[in-house]
């Protein structure tokens, strides 16, 4: 299902991001852990695989929402999917160049990938979407102290605008409780559109 699969670097830590604490608290993580980042062309037919994922978005939309407290509109959808017949739509409202959506499940506990494990992340977004990069990620609860921000910060020119793509996302083998798990999406201008999540799993 995966075709020539390249690397495509590591964490940026250049830009921390912000993690979803609550209804109103949020601050970011002061550790990123270095990963392995990879970005690959899909070629599948929409709803021709099964899809054995974790995270499949066959029935519905498998608690993804907005982590970033900016409403934006997550749902079911069978529009377009990675595998399998369904995936999450996302409306993203973005106000500048600065602004960041963080699109994902705040109880990750539930459904926790293991210490080591590998995440793979299928996403698409249009030819003409000024989607400027994402960020792959799992936030992690340590025994003490603040929250791990483990991601694979990866800018568009590592992408293919107008077709699924696909990162691979390696976490530590000392990972503890994860917290969240989703996707943040950055723009180059403000903007609103459509993108797709499918096909998240380990």
């Amino acid at each position: 299902m995966l075709a020539a699969l390249t690397a495509a670097g590591c964490v940026d830590l250049s830009q921390p991001s912000a993690w979803d604490a609550g209804a109103s608290e949020r601050a970011a993580p002061d550790v990123a852990r270095a990963v392995d980042t990879f970005v690959a062309d899909t070629v599948t037919a929409d709803g021709a695989v099964p899809d054995p994922a974790q995270y499949n978005f066959e029935t519905d939309k498998q608690s993804w929402r907005d982590l970033s407290g900016k409403n934006n509109q997550v749902v079911h959808s069978t529009a377009r999917s990675f595998a399998g017949s369904g995936s999450v739509e996302i409306t993203l409202t973005t106000q500048s160049a600065t602004d960041y959506i963080n699109i994902g499940d705040g109880e990750a506990s539930l459904m926790a990938p293991p210490a080591g494990a590998t995440v793979t992340f299928h996403f698409w977004f249009a030819a003409d979407a000024p989607i400027s990069a994402v960020q792959p990620f799992v936030l992690e609860r340590p025994p003490s102290g603040s929250p791990f921000w483990i991601s694979a910060f990866t800018r568009v020119s590592s992408l293919k605008p107008g077709a699924w793509n696909t990162i691979l996302l390696r976490l530590p083998a000392t990972l503890n409780r994860p917290l969240q798990i989703g996707i943040e999406w950055r723009t180059s201008v403000a903007w609103t559109g459509q993108v797709y999540v499918d096909s998240v799993g380990w």
